[in-house]
């Protein structure tokens, strides 16, 4: 006799399909200001795909989704990993920022002017660079 098949089974892994569709699905929540469903939406995606291309996307969205929400230490949290597990990515200058504003938002005005100065020093010439020297009042 075969054995029952038991209700704590593990799911099959979900496809690229369905991992595309969840970060779509948030990012157009994020877009309709809908911050509180985004956030959710792509914490669950983190969850479900940790190693999804899109993976550092969703964390760079969290962050942002968190910093609107003022979840300052959510958006520390989801930040930093952009910026100290990718630092590579072309995200990371914009990454560094909201990590600045977070850290800000947490009141650690030192560590925030840290980050905007080494946000200067290492992407002078981006976007987040340019607001991170006006920030600093360089």
């Amino acid at each position: 006799m075969a054995p029952a098949a038991s209700s704590g089974a593990t799911a099959p892994q979900p496809s690229r399909a369905e991992a595309a569709a969840l970060f779509g699905q948030a990012l157009r929540e994020l877009q309709a200001q809908k911050t509180d469903a985004a956030l959710k939406d792509f914490e669950t995606f983190l969850a479900r795909y940790p190693s999804d291309p899109q993976a550092v996307e969703a964390r760079f969205w969290a962050g942002t989704a968190a910093l609107q929400l003022k979840q300052y230490d959510k958006a520390r949290q989801h930040f930093a990993r952009v910026v100290f597990d990718h630092p590579g990515h072309e995200l990371v200058p914009d990454a560094m920022l909201g990590l600045a504003n977070a850290l800000q938002g947490l009141g650690d005005r030192k560590e925030a002017n840290d980050m905007l100065n080494r946000l200067v020093e290492r992407y002078p010439n981006t976007p987040a660079g340019k607001i991170a020297r006006e920030r600093l009042g360089r």
